[in-house]
């Protein structure tokens, strides 16, 4: 991984050709358009999902030219994740508020149960699979192939399926 080129950090955003950490991408945005920067945007969240199992979350809030972004990755083995998306005037911690609303929800459902599918929906996410030519879905937290999907989708012949499509922010749960 590239080193940001103000503090040293690991960099994960290149802008004009230089590495930036988070933090010192978001010094730039806030200098170039004249925004306030937050102070104290907790780094870390924990939360219980509705079977009392803690799940710990890295935070990311990043400025941007059309608004600002707030998301939680989780950090542990499971891959829960949950952005949501400011207005640029949007004041922290009405945006922190929104985002604990949204985990509160998605953690507070389980789509599958001891590996089998409790109810005829799931809620997930596309992420890239580098070993495969296909993104696999991402539910419960679990990384599901399309092949393993499509084994549970089988018992369902006959039936119409409905396939949503949504942004990251957006809130399906």
């Amino acid at each position: 991984m590239s080193k940001c080129i103000n503090c040293g950090k690991d960099a994960n955003v290149i802008l004009d050709n230089e590495s930036l950490c988070t933090n010192c991408f978001n010094e730039y945005m806030s200098e170039q358009m004249d925004l306030n920067k937050p102070k104290d945007i907790p780094e870390y969240l924990f939360f219980e999902d509705c079977n009392k199992v803690m799940h710990s979350f890295n935070i990311e809030f990043m400025i941007f030219p059309m608004g600002l972004s707030l998301r939680a990755i989780e950090v542990s083995p499971d891959e829960y994740e949950c952005s949501i998306f400011g207005e640029l005037d949007e004041e922290f911690p009405v945006m922190w508020n929104k985002l604990l609303v949204k985990l509160q929800k998605m953690l507070s459902l389980k789509y599958t149960v001891d590996g089998n599918w409790a109810k005829d929906l799931a809620v997930g996410r596309l992420e890239y699979n580098e070993d495969s030519d296909y993104s696999d879905v991402v539910i419960d937290g679990k990384r599901v192939t399309w092949e393993d999907l499509g084994m549970f989708l089988n018992r369902y012949q006959g039936f119409q399926i409905k396939i949503e499509i949504a942004d990251a922010t957006d809130d399906l749960f």
